[in-house]
């Protein structure tokens, strides 16, 4: 089970934050297309997990077992984030995220702001196996990324344009061992809905490291997929899962604010 969104959360700003990113103004065009095809279909960029902040972590976990996921405690981690998760077979996971008191560092006050406001979605990381390819292309496309490397795993955070800190990617030093619970599903896709310039914007910072959106504004990924669609602000909208055989659960549902379809696939 992958626990990299708890261990960032538990992360010291300094390390969080890692270093900022200078925008590349003499990198020569055949630099940048040998680093944008480095990563390319190639590199595996997957989908890894979306984390939902909800008020209330218990009901939260019953309301996801009342949908018919089987959820994994998580812990309470020093900066006040308690966490919960819904594996699923094919490596994706939910987490489920709640603030317990006082918030204790900046990204516990990220949560605390959310929340104040409502509960949902709130991040969706990617893991990629090229971070510097990402840096680097996303850089020339005006966005400003800040990368954090570990042992463990590294992790690249946007810093600008705001609409996009949402999205985020990891990379794993060795891939950890995945023992999925019963739910026997997976996500297959998720909607971002944004303006229609950040809607722009954000395809083509896809489109170059390797991943062009179709013209439905679906982002096929090596496993699942990132559906970018114009709406009045910025949120997480339609999540799609596949279900195994024998799946008991409802075929649509909601789930703090996201609208789930389930499927056989």
């Amino acid at each position: 089970m992958r626990q990299v969104i708890s261990e960032m959360f538990s992360a010291k700003p300094c390390t969080l934050l890692g270093n900022r990113v200078r925008l590349a103004s003499s990198a020569s065009l055949a630099a940048f297309v040998l680093l944008a095809a480095s990563l390319g279909h190639g590199q595996g960029l997957r989908l890894d997990h979306l984390t939902v902040a909800v008020r209330d972590l218990p009901q939260a976990v019953l309301q996801a077992e009342r949908v018919g996921f089987t959820v994994k405690p998580g812990r309470l981690h020093d900066n006040g984030l308690k966490n919960a998760f819904i594996e699923f077979a094919d490596g994706t996971e939910i987490e489920l995220m709640t603030l317990v008191g006082l918030a204790q560092d900046d990204v516990s006050r990220t949560y605390e702001k959310f929340l104040a406001r409502g509960e949902g979605a709130i991040f969706l990381a990617l893991s990629a196996e090229n971070l510097s390819a990402v840096q680097h292309a996303w850089s020339n496309a005006g966005i400003s990324t800040r990368l954090s490397e570990g042992s463990a795993w590294s992790y690249l955070t946007v810093e600008s344009p705001v609409a996009f800190r949402g999205l985020y990617f990891i990379r794993y030093s060795t891939e950890p061992p995945h023992q999925p619970g019963r739910t026997r599903s997976g996500i297959r896709s998720i909607a971002l809905s944004l303006n229609p310039q950040q809607v722009e914007q954000l395809g083509r910072a896809f489109a170059d490291i390797g991943y062009a959106p179709a013209e439905d504004g679906r982002i096929e990924l090596q496993r699942g997929a990132v559906v970018l669609t114009s709406g009045p602000r910025r949120e997480f909208l339609n999540l799609d899962l596949c279900t195994g055989e024998g799946w008991q659960g409802p075929e649509e549902t909601e789930f703090f604010g996201l609208k789930i379809r389930l499927q056989t696939c």
